[in-house]
């Protein structure tokens, strides 16, 4: 309802946004992940998933193919609606990765299931402080924080109406 992952997709350029819940028979996201030129990787916290946290630049490095195009794909919904998508054929055999947050989520507006829970453009930004410098993102300029920024605004506006009611 909030839609974090469509906040997300309008701030970053080159992002694609499917929508949907099985994409197994979805000829873009299949061609996306069969591209030789690609290195897919799904964001999705749990079991088989890689912790990038804990690992040193050259691991991180090595994991992420940097002699090819990262592509991550990001799931957004709710955590019922996002395993359905992580087990669609296509997405299923791309390798997982997560993150430990550094704090809990300012996600003020919907109680998160675990506190180690963030909202999808939460988990971009993280993500892009995290590899960013692998991937010869300019982190240090910090425009990634745009994301943040929008974030913030609307979990700020949306408290604002909940208090007017």
């Amino acid at each position: 309802r909030i839609a974090t992952g469509r906040m997300s997709h309008l701030c970053l350029k080159n992002s694609f946004f499917f929508e949907g819940q099985d994409f197994s028979n979805d000829e873009r996201v299949t061609r996306i992940v069969q591209d030789p030129t690609r290195h897919c990787i799904i964001l999705y916290p749990g079991v088989g998933s890689t912790n990038l946290t804990p690992l040193g630049l050259e691991e991180r490095s090595d994991l992420l193919a940097t002699d090819k195009r990262l592509t991550v794909f990001v799931i957004d919904g709710t955590w019922r609606t996002a395993r359905k998508m992580v087990r669609s054929t296509n997405l299923s055999q791309i390798q997982r990765v997560c993150f430990t947050p550094e704090k809990p989520s300012n996600f003020r507006v919907r109680k998160q299931p675990h506190a180690g829970c963030y909202s999808t453009i939460e988990a971009i930004h993280h993500l892009i402080g995290l590899i960013g410098h692998e991937k010869h993102f300019k982190v240090d300029e910090r425009a990634h924080d745009n994301l943040i920024y929008a974030f913030d605004s609307m979990v700020e506006f949306q408290l604002k109406l909940m208090k007017e009611k």
